[in-house]
């Protein structure tokens, strides 16, 4: 009976043990479902994107909008999911997250892990999902920094996401928001970058590269030496992936062999005509009202007036007329009008942009002399007027009573001559005495319709030589 006694007194204690166990796993069970409800609530999905996330980079072409003379800004693509080969997909999931069509949108292991290595402050550690791989690169207000606090945001955002997203709209935004190296963002880019080909030629050996380049964007960019050993091993490991998910078999994953990678295009750099091209061209959208935001993000196809094979015509009639021995200082300029659209087709702004920023054919500001004394006989013949039609080629031309007067060349006087040999001997006074005749107004309606701008033609303009 004592023993009894005693036996019932110890287990007094110990149910009270247990019983506050109980209670207080049940607080700390409450708390945490209690804190997960709030901040289920106050985490909703962010109701914009980040502006490089959905940025697509602007092509500038030549004249027939077909030959590219440059690219600006970011360079992204955006295609839709459609257009990216299944077995595509299936390197991706067998790289990133082979569970992604049965997951909640997180990966709870992978996330502990990350989150523990953020707590000890060592390298944070991947296990990312491919969800929160995209909510982490897509949407505003997810920074990259390394805090328990971000992390909490990506994983509610991510668990939201899935729940109002399908899987495939995840995917989408995934694969034209990551960066694969090579200064490509997005599969569609990545596909041109690495194989010179549209995304939907990609084999399953290109893609499974792709897939592995995603890891290690900047090493296996362009591998050499033990990078490329550790790009192969990767890429082999992709491969394995997608025969242990069912997307190969072993017969097929067997026969896939390491593609042959494209050599990384140069960095675009201006040279020759390009530089004073594309200068025109920027400031051409300014004065449209395009920014240099719009531009670089916008994804814009801009079409400019410049004919390619003309402007290398347009180089090749400066440079050949030049004499080797024309020193530095002297700057040549070219511009070729279309005379029924004002549109320049082509020109020569110097040199080298390079070496010689300054275009001498838009942005020397000169007279324009001889320049308009074309204008002045298209006047003349627009307005009833002869080659045959005489004037006044005697140097100088007094046309006002300053006593001063308008010389030729050399001083030389022509006399009374027609237009043909006004326009051979380029005779000043004789042009002179053709406005007047013509009518100034009359000179400068032409020059504009030849493309000069309103803004630049005053009633004397004619009057120059």
């Amino acid at each position: 009976m004592l023993k009894d006694r005693q036996r019932a007194g110890k287990a007094k204690p110990r149910r009270r043990l247990l019983k506050v166990a109980l209670i207080t796993f049940g607080v700390l069970v409450f708390s945490l479902v209690g804190a997960f409800a709030v901040a289920w609530v106050l985490t909703p999905i962010p109701g914009s994107t980040q502006p490089q996330a959905t940025a697509q980079g602007s092509v500038i072409y030549y004249r027939d909008g077909k030959t590219v003379l440059a690219r600006q800004g970011v360079n992204r693509k955006r295609v839709p999911l459609e257009q990216v080969p299944q077995h595509v997909r299936n390197a991706v999931i067998a790289a990133e997250n082979r569970s992604f069509y049965q997951d909640q949108g997180i990966s709870l292991t992978g996330t502990a892990r990350a989150m523990w290595s953020t707590l000890t402050g060592q390298q944070l550690q991947g296990g990312s999902t491919i969800t929160q791989q995209m909510v982490r690169n897509y949407y505003s207000g997810l920074s990259q920094e390394r805090s328990i606090v971000r992390k909490l945001k990506e994983i509610m955002i991510s668990l939201k996401v899935d729940q109002s997203k399908s899987k495939d709209w995840v995917l989408e935004q995934y694969l034209n928001t990551i960066y694969f190296g090579r200064n490509a963002d997005g599969i569609q880019a990545a596909a041109d970058a690495y194989f010179r080909k549209d995304v939907s030629k990609l084999t399953v050996a290109e893609g499974a590269y792709l897939a592995a380049v995603i890891q290690q964007p900047s090493r296996f960019a362009d591998p050499g030496g033990a990078d490329l050993d550790a790009a192969r091993s990767r890429w082999r490991s992709v491969v394995d992936g997608m025969w242990q998910t069912g997307a190969l078999t072993a017969e097929q994953a067997a026969a896939t062999t390491f593609p042959e990678l494209k050599r990384p295009r140069p960095t675009f750099a201006p040279k020759g005509q390009e530089g004073y091209m594309l200068d025109q061209v920027t400031a051409e959208l300014r004065r449209r009202g395009y920014t240099d935001e719009t531009v670089n993000q916008g994804g814009l196809k801009i079409v400019s007036t410049f004919d390619k094979d003309l402007m290398a015509a347009a180089e090749r009639a400066v440079t050949s007329v030049l004499p080797e021995s024309t020193p530095k200082q002297v700057r040549t300029g070219l511009a070729a009008v279309d005379p029924e659209t004002g549109e320049v087709v082509a020109f020569y702004g110097g040199r080298d942009w390079r070496k010689q920023p300054y275009d001498n054919a838009f942005g020397a500001k000169v007279q324009a002399g001889s320049t308009f004394k074309a204008y002045t006989l298209a006047a003349a013949l627009d307005n009833g007027f002869g080659l045959d039609t005489r004037v006044d080629g005697n140097s100088p031309l007094r046309i006002t009573t300053d006593g001063k007067g308008i010389p030729n060349s050399g001083g030389y006087s022509y006399g009374q001559i027609n237009l043909v040999k006004a326009t051979q001997s380029s005779v000043n006074t004789a042009f002179v005495d053709l406005g007047r005749k013509v009518g100034l107004d009359k000179v400068v309606e032409a020059a504009e319709k030849a493309g000069i701008p309103a803004g630049q033609l005053a009633p004397h303009s004619a009057a120059a030589t």
